[in-house]
């Protein structure tokens, strides 16, 4: 069959800070595609879900989504498309370009209600403590009068507060300077630790030595002046945002219509191609099938584990590529972020990249997690696996993003001492954290970072506020590295996790493998349920079977597996997930 291309040319001005720039990626999405098809009458406009779904819909959909593509130039967007008839290329081009426009805008002005809706729900906030902190003061001047020595608390006060955020600032080098094993910056960061934890005593002192009264009003005061830099700021930023939104509506944008083409792109000698293709297709076939029946992330091995084990599969996630999936974070990301930070916020899917296939993967352990819990209360999940480096804490961190973005207040707690990276994936401190509280130095609320801790670190301000929600997230750390080298005390822990249950909606709890320590066992026992995380194609079944075994024999509540490392005939769309294939 002849086919013709052909391409019209989207002029895309710069944009302003905070938008979503130029992504040909987004021109032959399926969203983009079905907008195509709709418009030029192929499918029809309007359709009921079910529809949507059945195979003739979706495959005249997949169909023209094939055959649009885009490429940047400097300047603008080149669409191209292919078809049977010249004029028919020509249409297709010019209605691709309008209708990547259109979805272009949609999820624009969606991103930008969003974040302007977590802006006003934290402006209120940050008004209502700012209320509430200058009613304090006013209440406690009317009832003690004049203050002596009001400023040398203060500046008590001011001073230890400036310790307290160096000291904060020392503890992020050090868990830098770990990870890249910096042995030199290490020791000359651990001496300005003593030091600076004796000038921290030395004012912790002097102001506990101010009378009472100086110090409370120095607190009230520090209170107000705090509450009300957060509220200017916040002010500042959602004034910016509501400029940016000024800046989009007034946005031009040109189509330049597709040009008919004039000459096929398919050879002339296309039965001899044709032939030569069709050969190479069945070897090509056949290496395939060779291939798929090696391997064991087919869908037939994924039913195979639900039928020996016994256990339902809450959801699969695909094996991915790094770099694909670095890609596919946005430019309100990209643009602020060092590269720790792209690297950590890729890997938060519902953050980085929301549509991927791997956040779809995550949304679906959630509702399937949903089913299989029911209606028993369910406040307390470990998540386990057989070994090492099989994907648990990448699932639990993801897993606890997205239940935060769903409106549920989540703690997630690293109980994991042989290999703890929940701080890693997340950009956190690792200490003080769970080991610190077992071991009696402090207690666990003291030791939970919040969203705040998630602003000051590699994720940054911006992927926060881009991402709704995220409030509801607190983090319970490992702990300091010495303490941690020590087996978990299940009895304490226990006495914990009934603290933490009861002031969140969820603990989700990160726990070791079960093979080289049977630590996952004794604090699955005690929790409401427990995910068992599955590599596909990685082998070990024999390993799970006996991990599963050990938890019945503690009488764990196994609510189902998850299977990662999943290759890509699990998935409607490959293409999204970046996956290898290596």
């Amino acid at each position: 069959m002849i086919r013709f291309a052909s391409g019209p040319v989207g002029l895309m001005p710069d944009l302003p800070a905070g938008g979503s720039g130029i992504d040909p990626g987004m021109v032959d999405s399926l969203a983009v595609a079905e907008e195509v098809a709709q418009r030029l009458n192929m499918v029809p406009v309007g359709g009921d879900p079910e529809m949507r779904k059945a195979a003739p819909y979706a495959n005249v959909v997949q169909k023209v989504r094939q055959r649009i593509r885009a490429q940047v130039v400097p300047g603008a967007l080149a669409v191209s498309a292919s078809a049977e008839k010249p004029e028919a290329a020509a249409q297709t081009a010019t209605t691709a370009a309008e209708a990547f426009l259109f979805e272009r805008k949609r999820r624009r002005d969606q991103q930008w209600a969003g974040v302007k809706r977590i802006y006003e729900a934290q402006l209120v906030g940050a008004e209502h403590r700012l209320l509430e902190a200058e009613q304090d003061l006013r209440e406690f001047r009317e009832r003690e009068g004049p203050v002596l020595y009001a400023e040398e608390a203060k500046a008590a006060l001011d001073a230890i507060v400036w310790l307290e955020r160096e000291q904060e600032e020392l503890q992020r080098s050090k868990a830098e300077a770990g990870r890249l094993e910096q042995s030199a910056k290490l020791h000359g960061i651990r001496a300005q630790e003593a030091v600076l934890a004796k000038q921290l005593a030395k004012a912790r002192e002097r102001y506990a030595r101010l009378p009472k009264v100086s110090a409370e009003l120095a607190r009230l005061e520090r209170a107000i002046k705090v509450e009300a830099e957060a509220f200017e700021s916040l002010k500042s930023r959602l004034n910016g945002h509501l400029l940016i939104g000024a800046q989009f509506q007034n946005e031009q944008v040109e189509v330049e219509p597709a040009a008919v083409p004039t000459a096929p792109v398919t050879p002339l000698c296309l039965r001899v191609w044709l032939l030569g293709g069709g050969v190479f297709g069945l070897l090509l076939g056949s290496l395939a099938a060779f291939w798929r029946e090696a391997s064991a992330t087919s869908l037939r091995a994924i039913d195979g584990v639900q039928t020996q084990l016994k256990l339902p599969v809450l959801g699969v996630l695909p094996r991915y590529r790094e770099r694909a999936l670095r890609e596919q974070v946005g430019e309100p990301y990209t643009k602020n972020l060092t590269p720790e930070g792209v690297a950590i916020v890729s890997n938060l899917f519902s953050v980085g990249a929301p549509h991927s296939i791997q956040a779809e993967g995550i949304r679906s352990i959630q509702a399937n997690l949903e089913f299989a819990v029911g209606d028993a209360p369910v406040k307390l999940l470990t998540v386990t696996s057989a070994g090492t480096s099989l994907g648990k804490t990448l699932t639990t961190v993801n897993l606890a993003v997205s239940l935060a973005h769903e409106g549920r207040r989540v703690l997630l707690v690293d109980a994991d001492f042989v290999r703890p990276t929940v701080h890693e994936r997340l950009g956190l401190a690792r200490d003080p954290g769970l080991a610190d509280v077992l071991g009696g130095a402090l207690p666990w609320r003291s030791a939970v970072q919040s969203v705040a801790d998630l602003m000051l670190g590699p994720v940054g301000v911006d992927s926060v506020l881009h991402s709704p929600r995220l409030d509801n997230l607190w983090v319970l750390p490992a702990g300091s590295q010495s303490v941690a080298r020590q087996p978990i005390a299940a009895a304490k822990l226990a006495a914990l996790l009934r603290e933490m249950r009861d002031e969140y909606d969820l603990v989700l709890v990160d726990t070791p493998a079960i093979l080289p320590m049977l630590d996952a066992v004794r604090v699955g026992a005690k929790a409401d349920g427990t995910i068992l995380v599955y590599p596909g194609g990685r082998g070990g079944f024999p390993a799970l079977k006996r991990a599963k075994f050990l938890l019945d024999h503690a009488r764990a509540n196994i609510l189902g597996l998850v299977l990662t490392n999943v290759g890509p005939e699990a998935f409607p769309e490959p293409a999204a997930s970046g996956y290898d294939g290596e």
